[in-house]
């Protein structure tokens, strides 16, 4: 066995000086090695015995133990290890099958060790494995010898490979000392004879960094503080305090670097909590909540919020590019995205928009609506509950879902693992957003280069128009139906979300039409009616029965997403009619490129125009005819003359009234005033309200 000086001194304990100069002089058989680093490596052959005799004093008292009659180990009497009990089987205890299957079932379902063997790395298992076999030789040895003896021997053949010749792969147990040998054995004893005892100290547990309380206190307060104070800022401070004289300071930056980050790491949710506070905890460290999406099935329940846009629009109001709202709904079963609204604020009416354009594509409505826990989600409109500061129309329609028979559902306040949409927001960022010539980033750290300041190279390489509404629509749309809907989901166990939604079409039950959704959900106004109808988006919307209504406030509703039509109302709700945008004629026909079309456009409006004078004036004749049949007829009052001026009755003292008397009749024309007044005041509201 041929072994380097450096391997030999870890086996014996002898220096690799030493044993390079015993070679040399004893005449060792030696060969050189080559280096793989460079150069040569002395050799030995270990297996020779005068090898052993020049390096071991008491080599021929050790040999003497082999060199018995027995010629072996075995006449020490050393037990060998047994791995495995021996399993009896006894068929004859078995009264049955049942009972057999009965005990057998232990075998498959073991009981549950409420306090299993501490966790320990395999390697180091087996280190304790082989401290525990090397102890076992001792304790056989010291039954035929003394203890002393017994460890030297012990040691002695396991610097020569003879036992346990596998804990030497180990660095740390390369030299192994007496004293070491018997506190081995006092542990394994201790232990009731368990190799884990013997597991390094450092595999089990991190060992005790002792610094002052003083330390402990300064690190603890500046540290566990919202203002997050990075650790060698604290201990920078420490040690200026330490070196004025306000604090005693005896460990070492390194030291207490290794407490503070051994502190954090066993009290890592306090550390959190008072650092990075409790949403924080809650996101990162508390276990949440796994729930079961597979049992759902398409159109049970719609999940909508809103989300600003990472890239610009042009406001269709005020013609200003700006981040607008994207409000999605998603069917959660699918992970469809159903319907969605793109609008300048997350109000109730964008937000009724997006359910409304949800439920027609769906064609129904479904049975549990996930509420974000926002204002505008939760106002009156949508749950029929009060609190709302929404127009007196809303209110009196009460709840939109109590209306359709929809429950609703809200998440948790500031909790995004509660909605699944959430996440869709990063893939649309990730895999839309971030492919549009006007994006500018989900954070400030995040936007473009072309958006920081003296960047006029990267400015004119990107092309930053922002898009119209109609064109994010259209995109949007592209996107979401034919890269969203048709890729792989891993919510899905690898399913497409589209053919998940088609799977299960919406029951006869809960379909809907459109128009039972328009006069809920569309969004609404008030406007005043002029000439030419309301005025909306600087268009001018008219039907005939407009006419009627000139300066009267009405109410009308509309769809952002189609503003071809308004439907208009009254104020108390009753419904007018559908109203359009009028088609503007060309200035100067001469120079139309369609004249034909242009002359009738305007010939229909003159036709128009004379047509409702003539209405007109064939109301007034009609007025005025019946005002002239009408009979005028003069009250005449009857007077006698006689009576009046000729035959006066005799006139008698009036009595004077007493005190009492002045009161009762000043109380009785009081209330007979105010009664005239109310009657008066309740004519008056019948008139104003039309219903005279």
């Amino acid at each position: 066995m041929w072994l380097t000086a450096l391997e030999i001194s870890n086996r014996t304990g002898i220096h690799e000086k030493t044993i390079k100069r015993r070679a040399k002089k004893y005449d060792w058989p030696i060969k050189y090695v080559h280096n793989p680093k460079g150069g040569s490596i002395l050799t030995i052959d270990f297996s020779l015995d005068k090898v052993k005799k020049n390096l071991l004093k008491n080599f021929d008292s050790v040999w003497t133990v082999r060199t018995k009659s027995d010629s072996s180990l075995d006449s020490l009497d050393i037990k060998k290890d047994v791995s495995l009990d021996k399993i009896n089987c006894n068929k004859s205890s078995l009264d049955s099958l049942d009972t057999f299957c009965h005990k057998s079932d232990k075998f498959f379902h073991p009981d549950y060790d409420p306090k299993p063997e501490p966790e320990v790395p395999d390697s180091y298992k087996r280190i304790g494995q082989l401290r525990a076999r090397l102890c076992k030789y001792a304790i056989e040895l010291s039954s035929k010898m003394t203890k002393v003896e017994a460890y030297k021997r012990t040691l002695e053949l396991y610097s020569f490979g003879d036992i346990v010749r596998e804990l030497h792969d180990h660095k740390s147990d390369d030299v192994i000392s007496v004293r070491t040998l018997q506190r081995w054995v006092g542990k394994y004893k201790k232990g009731g004879y368990d190799y884990l005892e013997l597991v390094p100290g450092y595999a089990v547990g991190p060992g005790s960094i002792m610094i002052t309380e003083g330390e402990e206190n300064y690190l603890l307060r500046f540290y566990l503080r919202q203002s997050k104070i990075s650790v060698g800022s604290i201990i920078t401070n420490l040690k200026t305090e330490a070196m004025l004289g306000n604090l005693l300071s005896p460990s070492s930056p390194s030291t207490l670097r290794r407490w503070l980050l051994r502190y954090e790491r066993n009290n890592k949710h306090v550390v959190e909590l008072l650092r990075f506070g409790e949403k924080h905890l809650r996101d990162n460290l508390i276990k949440y909540i796994e729930r079961d999406s597979s049992i759902l099935k398409p159109g049970d329940v719609f999940i909508a919020d809103g989300n600003t846009l990472n890239f610009r629009i042009v406001d269709p109001l005020t013609g200003k590019p700006k981040r607008m709202v994207f409000i999605p709904v998603m069917d959660w079963a699918s992970r469809m995205i159903v319907g969605g609204s793109i609008a300048t604020t997350e109000d109730t009416q964008n937000i009724a928009n997006a359910y409304r354009n949800a439920f027609i594509n769906y064609g129904g409505i479904p049975r549990v609506i996930y509420i974000d826990n926002g204002r505008a989600f939760k106002s009156c409109y949508f749950t029929g509950k009060k609190g709302s500061n929404l127009p007196d129309l809303e209110d009196k329609l009460g709840g939109l879902f109590q209306r359709l028979g929809i429950q609703e559902v809200f998440a948790r306040a500031y909790n995004a693992r509660s909605k699944i949409i959430e996440r869709w927001f990063k893939t649309f960022n990730d895999n839309f957003e971030r492919f549009l010539g006007s994006y500018i980033g989900a954070s400030i750290s995040d936007k473009p280069a072309h958006m920081n300041r003296n960047e006029p190279f990267m400015q004119k390489l990107v092309d930053n128009k922002a898009l119209t509404y109609s064109e994010a629509q259209s995109l949007i749309s592209y996107y979401v139906n034919n890269y969203y809907h048709k890729k792989a989901h891993k919510g899905l166990e690898g399913k497409i979300p589209i053919e998940v939604y088609n799977s299960h079409p919406c029951p006869k039950e809960r379909k809907v039409s459109a128009s039972q959704l328009d006069f809920l959900m569309l969004k609404h106004d008030l406007k005043l009616v002029k000439r030419n109808g309301i005025t909306f988006l600087k268009q001018n919307y008219w039907h005939p029965y407009l006419a009627d209504h000139i300066r009267e406030k009405l109410f009308f509703r509309y769809d952002p997403n189609n503003i071809s039509f308004i439907q208009v109302y009254t104020i108390h709700g009753k419904f007018i009619c559908t109203a359009r945008p009028i088609q503007k004629v060309h200035p100067m026909i001469t120079l139309s490129d369609n004249k034909e079309l242009s002359e009738r456009q305007i010939k229909k409006e003159i036709a128009y125009q004379n047509r409702i004078a003539k209405e007109t004036k064939q109301k007034a004749l009609k007025t005025l005819s019946k005002l002239q049949k009408v009979d005028h007829k003069f009250i005449k009052l009857e007077s006698d003359k006689s009576d009046l001026f000729n035959n006066k009755k005799p006139e008698f003292p009036v009595k004077s009234k007493t005190m009492d008397e002045k009161m009762i009749e000043q109380e009785n024309k009081t209330k007979t005033q105010n009664k005239k007044s109310r009657i008066k005041k309740l004519d008056t509201d019948i008139k104003t309200l039309g219903l005279s």
